[in-house]
């Protein structure tokens, strides 16, 4: 293994939570990190010299994992990333999203390295949201019947003589007797949570003022305990012939358990969306190993022909200087490409920017290039510049979703393979489409890839949540909107079939 590439496998292994494995052609282990001692729990010097399928592989893949190897091996074949169960020493299941490195591939002592995300938290986290979505339905259901059943806190107030009216059924939701609570306006203010108070008089006093007076809140009120319960606090304002606010009346219904529901969910979608952007690492890896390949053996054909030159007394200034200025701009280059994998994936809060679309889709391309390139897929753009307001880093990730699934589809494909992307302006809206040639999605589940958890994909290679986190950026985090439909075209005089995705922004 020359330097640079040992200096590739110990920047990568030093990824948290990202397991790296070396394998002789023997299969071998030659390399084990800390990581793969946490997520598969052997230790370094249990694992170096056993065989890979005695470790980590399950009987029923170790034959086919075998035959993949030896197939790489023999015709140079790639292993493609997946995501994969794997086997932790306990005999538990690990899922990982595995890429795969051959370095030395064309000599007598070839080593593959295998780079591992662990999948597993997300896994259970899936789990848990379909668990909480049931619940927060149970919980919609529930809501639904105490309305119809009156089991909500009436309150009534009389404006003109400045009295009130509060329900049995409003002071025991919090927790009060009949008679340990005050009839009057002055109870419900003394009440509210402090950084409640000026938004609940704000929509009071606006319901006082519009003629139609209605009015549906949300807030918090304490509790006899001291905790603090939500309230969906339901109105109306009833006004006399001249026009005057005579009287107010309306419910108050308990969705603490609601509200609670909500934000536990919201946090696990936070999360899983993060773990989703965090399992498409491993591809990444892949994209900048295969990125670095090229400059590494630029710096090393340099570097070889300079001490050449020098041991037979051949090297003049002009030509060293023209070989470092050489080895200079290629290792900028590398470092750029760091870069560029740093920024995308680094935890940062969440920032509204102006940007220009031509630079996102360029900077979009660029990190799935590697990927476009092996797999002989040919881009086309045809973009008109537009700037807009939003989340760089989620739109960047939606396209990198669309873009990723149709060069799956392409996979399928012999011969010319396609992708295009388009963008352009329409009834104040910037729009991208991304097209590609791979014959388009079956009608009769084209309207079901946005649901959570739906793929076409065998179960160890997608989750079913691209798709779906890409609608749910969209439509919540960019205030845009998503679709997807089957298209006919031609190019360069041949007829083409395939799916046309068409994103839609509001512009500045």
């Amino acid at each position: 293994m020359s330097n640079e590439e040992k200096k590739f496998i110990e920047l990568i292994s030093k990824i948290p939570n990202v397991a790296v494995q070396g394998y002789n052609k023997q299969r071998e282990v030659i390399y084990w990190n800390e990581a793969s001692e946490n997520i598969y729990g052997y230790s370094r010097e249990e694992a170096l010299g056993q065989n890979l399928e005695d470790l980590i592989i399950p009987s029923f893949m170790q034959s086919t994992v075998i035959s993949h190897i030896e197939n790489w091996h023999k015709s140079g074949i790639a292993i493609p990333a997946a995501e994969l169960p794997l086997q932790h020493k306990n005999g538990t299941t690990v899922y990982v999203y595995s890429s795969h490195i051959m370095l030395n591939e064309h000599t007598q002592n070839p080593e593959m390295f295998c780079v591992d995300v662990n999948l597993t938290e997300q896994k259970k986290l899936e789990s848990t949201i379909k668990n909480k979505n049931l619940e927060l339905e149970n919980i919609f259901n529930s809501y639904d019947f105490a309305v119809r059943g009156s089991n909500d806190g009436l309150w009534d107030w009389d404006i003109k003589n400045n009295t009130m009216f509060l329900s049995k059924r409003w002071k025991e939701m919090l927790g009060f007797q009949e008679n340990e609570l005050e009839n009057c306006v002055s109870t419900w203010k003394k009440l509210i949570h402090p950084k409640d108070y000026d938004y609940c008089m704000e929509y009071i006093d606006d319901a006082l003022k519009e003629k139609n007076g209605s009015f549906e809140k949300k807030h918090r009120l304490k509790h006899k305990n001291g905790s603090w319960i939500w309230v969906l606090d339901r109105g109306k304002t009833f006004f006399d012939e001249e026009g005057k606010p005579i009287r107010m009346a309306g419910f108050h219904t308990d969705i603490t358990d609601v509200v609670k529901k909500d934000k536990e969910i919201k946090e696990k979608e936070r999360m899983l969306l993060h773990q989703s952007k965090l399992a498409s690492m491993g591809e990444m890896l892949a994209n900048i190993a295969h990125q670095w390949r090229q400059p590494l053996s630029s710096i090393s054909t340099l570097a070889t022909g300079t001490k050449i030159e020098k041991e037979m007394d051949l090297l003049t200034d002009d030509k060293l200087l023209c070989a470092l200025d050489s080895i200079n701009e290629t290792t900028q280059h590398l470092s750029r490409t760091i870069d560029d994998f740093k920024n995308f994936y680094a935890p940062k809060k969440k920032k509204v920017t102006i940007f220009k679309i031509i630079e996102l889709i360029s900077k979009t391309l660029k990190l799935v290039s590697s990927q476009i390139i092996i797999n002989d897929i040919h881009i086309t753009k045809n973009i008109t510049n537009f700037e807009i307001q939003s989340l760089e880093g989620e739109l960047v990730q939606v396209l990198m979703n669309i873009i990723s699934n149709a060069k799956d589809a392409l996979l399928n494909v012999e011969g010319y393979r396609l992708i295009e992307i388009n963008s352009y302006t329409k009834d104040n809206k910037g729009v991208i489409e991304i097209i590609d040639n791979a014959k388009g999605i079956d009608k009769k589940i084209v309207n079901k890839i946005f649901d959570p958890y739906f793929t076409t994909k065998h179960s160890t290679q997608g989750t079913g949540l691209g798709l779906y986190m890409s609608e749910e950026i969209v439509t919540k985090h960019l205030k845009g909107t998503i679709t997807v439909e089957n298209i006919n075209f031609e190019k360069n005089g041949v007829s083409c079939e395939g799916a046309k995705f068409t994103i839609s922004l509001p512009l500045i």
